[in-house]
């Protein structure tokens, strides 16, 4: 799968062990972080190699952490940008 230049939805899916739905929600919330992350679900269903390898990441840490999280170190690791965000504190008056 990897010596091919792209990669398909469905070879990626079957590799990780998720269905499509899965694969479609990490692909749209990292472009809501990156905006030239992988085409749209409709245009088409090959995915760079690159793009392939940032959802095995985000895959893989969402073991550790939530997709969130996973998706904010994907950026950082192969996009080299980093997310701030404010985090939402209660404060005691």
């Amino acid at each position: 799968m990897w010596n091919k230049k792209y990669i398909t939805k469905l070879d990626l899916t079957e590799y990780l062990g998720i269905n499509e739905e899965q694969l479609n929600i990490i692909i749209s919330k990292m472009q809501q972080r990156v905006s030239v992350f992988a085409p749209s679900e409709s245009s088409s269903n090959k995915l760079k190699k690159h793009e392939a390898a940032t959802i095995e990441f985000v895959h893989i840490r969402m073991k550790e952490y939530t997709q969130d999280i996973a998706c904010d170190l994907a950026v950082e690791v192969f996009y080299h940008r980093r997310i701030t965000r404010v985090k939402n504190y209660e404060y005691i008056f």
